[in-house]
């Protein structure tokens, strides 16, 4: 499994009925879930992304409620400090412009940079101006902007357009 190359059936009916039984009784013992599905999501993220994706498949087939709260906390908006730059690149190509500023809202100073030195001066020049003249908006908007470009990063991702740090070593780029 450690090699990264292809993973029997049964391994991964193994570890996803694992993963199940350990959580489960951690919500049984602490009455409500305090990190459990965010734990294992974390361990998911680190695998290779086919490998990820196989035991949640397999978990989802035994607990579809559990592989979903999991599934969720996979891919976070402050995942996208670990997306390799060239992948990045892309990426932004198929964002737009008043998306990208209404999800840069309320992020730091670090994240508005990773995204600023993955486009084009011109295109940041339009990016910053679209900040600074966005005036106030709900917090349910930013959000909504985040989630509509995780969505997209995550098909890329599934695409296998879009790699991450130290991911998917199988996959690095060679230049």
């Amino acid at each position: 499994m450690a090699t990264g190359s292809s993973i029997h059936g049964d391994v991964l009916n193994q570890v996803a009925k694992g993963i199940q039984e350990k959580l489960r009784a951690f919500d049984s013992h602490r009455g409500s879930e305090v990190g459990g599905s965010e734990k294992v999501a974390k361990i998911l993220n680190l695998l290779q992304s086919k490998t990820g994706r196989n035991i949640l498949s397999e978990l989802e087939k035994r607990d579809i409620n559990l592989a979903s709260r999991i599934r969720d906390k996979m891919f976070t908006f402050a995942d996208i400090h670990n997306i390799e730059d060239s992948s990045l690149r892309r990426a932004l190509t198929k964002i737009p412009n008043d998306l990208l500023a209404l999800a840069l809202k309320d992020e730091s100073y670090e994240m508005k940079q990773k995204f600023f030195t993955n486009i084009s001066d011109n295109r940041k020049k339009i990016l910053l101006s679209e900040l600074r003249t966005l005036g106030p908006q709900r917090r349910s908007d930013i959000q909504a902007a985040k989630n509509k470009i995780i969505t997209i990063l995550k098909n890329l991702q599934e695409k296998g357009e879009l790699f991450f740090k130290g991911k998917d070593k199988g996959d690095e780029w060679i230049y």
